[in-house]
């Protein structure tokens, strides 16, 4: 029975006009005035979907193709294949990036059979340094394109963002349960603390779980040039070769990747490695307990079904030469769970661990839990018994990590603690090398000590307090300047509450003629812009990765847009730049309306996910009179659905139809209540910091009560 044809691939209106580099108001056009144009053959009514390759040839022959990018033309040939196959293009970018220009140009300039052909042997003699990919790039769904688009990509010097796109691509569908990838910052520091006081000496490195090679890279950077990686997916372990190759002038055996399950199936069962790095699975409950019991690795105790950390722990130590260090990320919990108890007393009684870090929330996935880094060296003898383990605390406020959270500059795109990297990696790195110099921050703890009913490793609670560093005297004048702040924000609040009367309405309330947001939609007083959308991962627009995202959390704050590019992620398209006087509005309720006019410090930034934009026409409308309407809960009864998430309907909100003026005289106020809301917000905190300085100076013995009632 012959197979039946690949449905050809789709794109939107949207997709079209981010290919022709217009508007889908000029898409919409188009549609419209052109007989010829490509007629939909999937989608919706409301979202009709194309046959990308006759868009293309439309556009094309209607010279309305833009000057060709290669990373846009990568990203469409990618559209036409399925996210397995990418693993299999991956070799063609180590072949071409060992091609000079001239050979780039020739090799583009072939056509059909011949391109095929001579890829396929490019990619032929980079084999031994490659693993085999998935073998699903066919000529049929694409693969000439893709390869095409690939050495267009590197002809153009665009390897960086093209391995950026195609392992955003690869990403689809492979997710691991429980595996993050490391962020280069933190790799860099576990890289660190690795090869630290083995400078010189460290020839070999290695990483049972490996992702996209991320540790490794860190490695090589550190001076180490054999490495060996192994990961459960076969695409990222050929992500991985192809990442270590590019860094050198030519192939080498001292590079190596290999696809399978570390602990099942150790591809590298004789290795024996300087250094061992490793960011494994977490929380995984089928690594193999049941099989694996009896397995020599367990040198320090057979880990439990629940304690998979623990069995990859053992499995870095049994890769290590005597003397050789490894550094693991893993979850708080690995540190004092009762099933893993006896196993950290045997690493602790026999000299293998040498320190536990604890890194603040956010400094990697998932970003709501501090993880633990874990610092291990093989005993060079059984008789080798070191009697002390150094904890560093690095989560802590002045330790190296952002705790401020909601509208704070620092936070990320979820609301947690932003990380301050250099001042971690300071902090940990000087706490390795010299912790008596860090107090509060690290300790040396005797192992006895540890060897309780317990053996807790947990940073937090080996590591006190550190004493107050400064004199009573100090703490007396920064404990005074706080009271004194805290009274001149209250001096100020009472002014804002004796500002003047607010009179009476009289008898009755007062009433008007309303129209809805629809209704001011309509007749052009209003313009709405929507936020952030989600999109299909390597598909959204290149934008800076440090351009300025206003946030939900911003709204009702003043410190201006606390987002980034980077933190609201690839998959989400921006498309809105804020102007000072918008009317930003949250579609997700809770428990208020949240709305915002946009400030001179917001201008310029993007709008983010979840947000709405109402830009008014000012001589119509008053900025600050309109979101102090939309916010009033009388609206919220009317534009409010939902049942887990409530969603705010935008156009069923209601407003006044009053005259500009008294509009105006309605916004001084709403902006004099806002400010007494933000003063107010500003005495409780200043209040609360007040107090806690006050108790630390009583409890620390550097202040007295006060004399008298």
């Amino acid at each position: 029975m012959p197979e039946e044809p690949a449905a050809p691939p789709l794109v939107t209106a949207a997709d079209i006009s981010r290919l022709a580099g217009v508007t889908r108001a000029t898409v919409s056009n188009w549609r419209k005035r052109h007989p010829d144009f490509p007629v939909p053959i999937g989608g919706t009514d409301t979202s009709p979907a194309y046959d990308v390759r006759a868009v293309t040839e439309w556009l094309a022959a209607n010279d309305r193709l833009p000057e060709p990018n290669p990373i846009e033309g990568l990203r469409s040939a990618l559209r036409l294949v399925p996210p397995g196959a990418v693993a299999d293009v991956l070799p063609l970018v180590l072949a071409a990036s060992r091609l000079h220009g001239a050979a780039l140009d020739e090799l583009l300039g072939l056509q059909g059979d011949a391109f095929d052909q001579r890829t396929a042997a490019l990619v032929a003699e980079r084999a031994p340094e490659v693993p085999a990919g998935s073998d699903l790039l066919q000529d049929g769904l694409g693969g000439a394109e893709l390869r095409h688009a690939v050495v267009s990509c590197v002809r153009a010097g665009k390897t960086d963002e093209l391995l950026a796109v195609l392992d955003h691509a690869q990403q689809e569908g492979t997710s691991t349960r429980g595996q993050y990838a490391t962020p280069a910052p933190l790799a860099a520091l576990i890289a660190v603390l690795a090869t630290s006081e083995l400078d010189g000496t460290a020839a070999s490195g290695f990483d049972p779980a490996c992702g996209t090679g991320g540790l490794l890279l860190a490695l090589r950077d550190r001076g180490i040039r054999a490495l060996a990686g192994q990961d459960l997916l076969p695409a990222r372990t050929v992500r991985t070769a192809v990442r270590l190759a590019l860094g050198t002038e030519g192939p080498s055996e001292q590079l190596t990747s290999r696809a399978g399950d570390s602990l099942r199936a150790d591809a590298f069962p004789g290795l024996r490695a300087d250094v061992v790095v490793c960011n494994p699975p977490y929380g995984d409950s089928d690594w193999g307990q049941e099989e694996l019991s009896y397995d020599e690795r367990w040198a320090y105790g057979v880990p439990t079904a629940k304690d998979s950390e623990l069995a990859w722990l053992q499995h870095c130590l049994a890769h290590l030469r005597p003397g050789g260090r490894a550094v693991l990320l893993l979850p708080p919990a690995v540190a004092g769970r009762t099933s893993g108890r006896r196993i950290r007393a045997e690493l602790v009684r026999r000299g293998a661990l040498r320190a536990v870090v604890a890194l603040p929330a956010g400094a990697a996935p998932p970003p709501h839990i501090g993880l633990h880094l874990w610092i291990l060296e093989r005993p060079t003898t059984e008789l080798m018994t070191p009697d002390r383990v150094l904890f560093v605390d690095a989560s802590r406020d002045g330790a190296g990590a952002t705790v401020r959270l909601g509208g704070a500059r620092g936070a990320t795109a979820g609301g947690q603690p932003a990380t301050h990297w250099r001042d971690v990696h300071d902090t940990v790195v000087q706490a390795w090398r010299d912790p008596e110099k860090q107090p509060g921050v690290a300790r040396v703890v005797a192992a006895i000590d540890l060897l309780d009913d317990a053996v807790d490793l947990t940073p937090q609670r080996q590591v006190p307090v550190a004493a107050h560093t400064q004199s009573p005297e100090e703490v007396a004048q920064s404990s005074q300047l706080a009271l004194e702040s805290l009274h001149e924000a209250g001096a100020g609040l009472a002014d804002l509450a004796h500002a003047g009367a607010w009179p009476s309405a009289q008898t009755e309330a007062r009433s008007w003629r309303t129209a809805t947001v629809g209704d001011l939609l309509r007749g052009g007083a209003l313009t709405l812009v929507r936020g952030a959308v989600v999109v299909p991962r390597g598909t959204s627009e290149a934008l800076e990765q440090d351009r300025r995202v206003l946030m939900t959390r911003d709204l009702g704050s003043d410190t201006g847009p606390s987002g980034t590019v980077a933190t609201v992620g690839e998959r989400v398209r921006l498309e809105a730049e804020v102007q000072e006087g918008d009317v930003i509005l949250s579609e997700v309720f809770h428990e208020q309306i949240r709305v915002g006019v946009a400030t001179s410090e917001d201008h310029g930034a993007l709008l983010g996910p979840h947000l709405l934009l109402l830009r008014p026409d000012e001589q119509r409308l008053d900025p600050h009179f309109l979101a102090g309407f939309l916010a009033a809960p009388g609206n919220a009864q009317r534009a409010v659905s939902g049942t887990s998430i409530m969603r705010v309907d935008a156009r069923r909100l209601q407003l006044p139809l009053i005259p500009l003026a008294e509009q105006r005289r309605y916004g001084e106020a709403f902006q004099a209540l806002r400010q007494l809301s933000r003063t107010a917000r500003q005495i409780a905190s200043l209040g609360h910091e007040a107090a806690e300085q006050l108790t630390w100076g009583l409890t620390s013995g550097a202040l007295l009560p006060p004399e008298g009632p």
